[in-house]
């Protein structure tokens, strides 16, 4: 495993910003990750984790980790239908909480 050091973001955002990552790894598996995450950088930095780079606007060094995702697809591990209900329902219920803040009388089904 190699975590580089001042590495320029330039090529991973879409703004081409040249900025510096004090660190850098790339991961490209689960065990990768699950390694990177034993390290000392990584419990003792913060840390940002880089997919593409169209969402994020650097304007100035990151003095942290950043994590380039490279992994690639998905696959389900294991099906549970009480974590997908569990997790329709929280988020039904903070939909719900948004239109109330905004105003909107809607109720979300």
């Amino acid at each position: 495993m190699e975590i580089l050091e001042n590495i320029s973001l330039k090529s991973d955002n879409t703004f081409g910003i040249d900025v510096i990552a004090k660190y850098y790894y790339t991961i490209d598996s689960a065990e990768a990750f699950i390694a990177l995450s034993q390290t000392e950088i990584f419990q003792n930095n913060k840390y940002l984790l880089l997919g593409g780079g169209s969402n994020v606007l650097f304007t100035s060094d990151y003095d942290g980790l950043i994590i380039k995702n490279n992994l690639k697809g998905i696959s389900i591990v294991e099906e549970n239908n009480d974590l997908y209900e569990s997790m329709l329902d929280k988020t039904t219920k903070s939909l719900e909480k948004i239109l109330s803040n905004t105003g909107s009388t809607s109720k979300v089904q």
